[in-house]
């Protein structure tokens, strides 16, 4: 289904911020958003020096300053209210945020402090062969543990194959998983087809040996 004829989410979001640091992305998303959501407040957060001259509705936190980003989302708080989204586009924006994750770290720290936390967060992300998809899917790691400490928040990652990339296209996933949210964390799109993160239990009947091979891989099984 289209934007335009899917669920209530775009209605709940009143406000979203985006990590988002390039102008012409800025401008396509925000295009989007009036589009789908024409009543959702749109915040950017770009990386860059701090200034006290800015457009309305776009802050710059330093990538390695952990105050920066809790003093740019408070900002936000007093000026636009709860926050109800954020979405996490730097590692789309910039390669180097592929590789590193400290802003990540940042803004879960920041986000830590508010005592109304934003209901949902998306780390979206497109990768280019193997070695940048390992990196990036070591972000399904905060999702699986922040569903434990919190509560209030839905935490997803979209992971985009750079072979087939297009702003727009990924704008409208990562908002359409918004909706699905509760249901599956953690999504990749490769080769055109959507594919859900799921863990699958196996039952294991192990020898007497410490060591069992089982699938070609050894396991190691230890006894107190």
């Amino acid at each position: 289904p289209t934007l335009a004829t899917r669920g209530p989410s775009a209605e709940l979001i009143k406000t979203v911020v985006c990590f988002l640091t390039g102008p012409a992305k800025q401008q396509m998303l925000l295009r989007f958003l009036t589009d789908v959501s024409p009543q959702t407040n749109v915040v950017f957060l770009s990386e860059g020096p701090l200034s006290e001259n800015r457009d309305p509705g776009h802050y710059r936190v330093v990538g390695d300053d952990a105050g920066s980003y809790g003093k740019a989302l408070q900002e936000i708080w007093n000026e636009a209210g709860p926050i109800d989204a954020v979405l996490y586009f730097w590692a789309v924006d910039q390669s180097k945020w592929v590789y590193d994750h400290l802003p990540v770290v940042r803004l879960l720290q920041a986000l830590s402090e508010f005592s109304t936390p934003p209901r949902k967060l998306i780390l979206a992300a497109k990768f280019e062969g193997d070695l940048e998809r390992c990196f990036l899917e070591s972000l399904i790691g905060f999702e699986r543990s922040l569903k434990l400490s919190w509560a209030k928040t839905s935490v997803g990652v979209v992971l985009q194959d750079s072979a087939e990339f297009c702003p727009n296209t990924l704008f409208e996933r990562v908002f359409c998983e918004l909706d699905r949210l509760d249901q599956n964390r953690s999504v990749l799109y490769e080769n055109g087809i959507r594919h859900e993160l799921g863990i699958r239990s196996k039952e294991l009947n192990l020898a007497d040996s410490d060591l069992v091979e089982m699938q070609g891989k050894t396991i190691l099984r230890s006894e107190e």
